[in-house]
């Protein structure tokens, strides 16, 4: 039996909209891919979002799911604007 390895993942830091604080948004490519978290709904964010993750192999019209952790608007705000992008 093989061991499993770790999930490959790329982590993308945007700014959380509070001076020095930032949010995390995950692109977990694979058969599935997912964005864990959208961000906050800040100007600019679904932007770099979508750029980070095409700079991980996963293009935002290839991202079957978006798994959001919890509703606080850091982690949910941007969500209309990536699934309109």
């Amino acid at each position: 039996m093989a061991a499993a390895g770790r999930p490959h993942f790329a982590r993308i830091e945007v700014p959380a909209g509070v001076p020095g604080r930032t949010v995390n948004v995950y692109v977990v490519p694979g058969r599935v891919p997912t964005l864990i978290d959208a961000g906050p709904a800040l100007p600019g964010t679904a932007g770099r979002v979508a750029a980070a993750a095409e700079s991980a192999g996963v293009p935002l019209g290839a991202v079957a799911q978006i798994v959001v952790t919890h509703g606080h608007p850091g982690h949910a705000g941007a969500l209309a604007a990536l699934q309109a992008a």
